[in-house]
Order: structure tokens, then sequence, then C-alpha cells
């Protein structure tokens, strides 16, 4: 008896730290999240006060803690073994991992051998669970990169246009775009247009540049009417216009499409992007829809 109560003061001696403070991030502020502990733990009550403090914790970031799963929900699954001595942690958004890491009791500060034998480890990893997920660089990049778009929804049958198309060059508005940017958004078109209506004739940067000169136009603050007269004198049947500029954070690229003969609008879109790169994949998408629905 004395052996025992000795043993457990030595434990007691060599007390671990508490948990640590909740670190702060801004990804999980407004973030729908979901905890999983899938049944494992043999002990039913700890795995309630386990999903709980994590859940907590979550809450306390500014996380938004469901019931259940959305599509797009956060979820954190959470798998350990009967005497939490090693815990594994999978963040997903969908079928996407956008984090995991495993956490092994006995290497973390706040567990020692007093606390895990006196069943105290549950508020220690849990915590540690928490810190580890609002910490973690690979969560913070992949929650501001947003939830995988959809599947792009395939274009409509496009309706045959015919004759000559001339795709005027994009009007650049930003700062911190340069004309050749411009110019490949221009190319951009031109070559979706060659896709979606291969019985096009669509002139060349080099036709329009020969033709603007001859006919002295300055299309700098050309639009409507003008733009359509242009095409008139281009000899072209249909004329695409648009223009890039920046609202708050974000590139918008317009695009519309005239029918020369008639000075109809054909069809107008937009495309939007926080960085080049996004636009450039929604103006791909953009330039098909305006040829496609007309």
């Amino acid at each position: 008896m004395k052996t025992a109560t000795a043993l457990l003061t030595l434990l007691a001696a060599c007390a671990a730290a508490p948990p640590r403070a909740l670190p702060s991030a801004d990804w999980a502020r407004g973030a729908h999240v979901f905890v999983d502990v899938p049944s494992g733990v043999p002990d039913e009550a700890q795995r309630g006060e386990f999903k709980t403090r994590v859940e907590d914790d979550l809450r306390s970031a500014g996380a938004l803690v469901e019931a259940q799963p959305r599509d797009q929900s956060l979820r954190v699954i959470t798998a350990t073994d009967a005497n939490w001595t090693a815990t594994e942690v999978t963040a997903l958004r969908g079928k996407d991992a956008l984090a995991h890491f495993r956490l092994v009791g006995m290497d973390l500060p706040c567990i020692s051998l007093g606390v895990a034998l006196s069943g105290g480890a549950v508020a220690c990893i849990a915590r540690e669970v928490s810190a580890h997920l609002l910490e973690s660089k690979q969560m913070a990049e992949a929650m501001a990169r947003g939830p995988a778009p959809a599947p792009a929804a395939q274009p409509a049958a496009a309706s045959k246009l015919s004759g000559k198309l001339a795709v005027l060059e994009l009007r650049n508005f930003t700062t911190d775009l340069t004309r050749e940017n411009a110019q490949y958004f221009t190319d951009l078109v031109r070559t979706a247009a060659l896709k979606a209506q291969p019985q096009l004739q669509v002139m060349t940067r080099e036709n329009l540049m020969v033709l603007l000169q001859a006919s002295g136009k300055d299309l700098a603050n050309c639009e409507g009417e003008c733009e359509v007269d242009t095409g008139r004198r281009f000899g072209a049947d249909q004329i695409v216009s648009g223009e890039i500029q920046k609202v708050g954070t974000r590139y918008k690229l317009t695009l519309r499409l005239h029918d020369t003969h008639e000075g109809r609008l054909l069809a107008s879109t937009q495309a939007s992007g926080k960085t080049i790169d996004e636009l450039d994949t929604e103006a791909q998408r953009a330039a098909q829809e305006l040829l496609a629905a007309h």
C-alpha cells in the first residue's frame, strides 16, 4: 500500500503542463465545420467529452460547428486507439483532403504518465487537435482557396454564325496588367471562337490593325454603335468587343457580341477572378458561352 502511494506521489510530482492556449486562425472565422469522432474509443463518455471539447475550441476560434455535415463543410475526422496513445486527424472538404497529422500522446507536453494513467488525456489531446488545425499553414491555404469549383456545365449547342468575325483588342482599364496581358485574353477569345464556330472566318490581329489604320478610327473611347460601325468598316458580319478592369480585389472581363448588319447585341458575358490564373480559367468559359448562347 505504501509502495502504491509512493508511486502515485511520484507521478503527481512529475506533473504535466496544462493544455496550451488556443491559437487564433483567420481561416476558422465563419467556416462551417463538422467534428466526426468515429466509434473506436471504448469509453463512450470520453468520446463524447473529446468531441465536445474540440467543437468548443473551434467555436471559440470563430467556426460555425454543425450537427450534420453539408456538402462543402469542413469535416474533421479523428481516430484514436483505446488508450489515447496515438490520434490520427484528417480534415476533408468534400472528397479533398486539406490536412492530415498524427499526435502521439506521450510526446505532448500536457501529458505525463500520471495523467495518462488517471484518464486525464482527453482534455490535452482535444486541445492539441484543435491547435494543430488552427496553426496549420496547409489548412489556411486550402481554406483561402475556397471549395473546388463545381464541374462546369456543358455549353449549349452553338447557334450557327456565318461570315467574318472580328475580335477587337480588349481595352485594359487595370494598372497592373500589361498590354501583352490584354492581348493574351483577346487571343483567347479568338481561339474560343474558332472552336465554338469553326465555320467562321476569324480575322487576325494583323488584318484588323491594317484596316484600323486605314479607317483612321480611334477605339479608345468607342462603344456600342461605334464598335458596330467599325465592324462594318472591317467587312465583319459579327464583332466581339470588351474590356478588363479591376473592381475591388477582383479582375473583371466583360465581352459583347454584336451583329454588324442590324446593330443588334447578340450576347454578352462576364468573367471574374481574384488572380490572373482564376481570370484565365473563367475567361475561357465566358468566351465559349458568348459564342454558344445568343
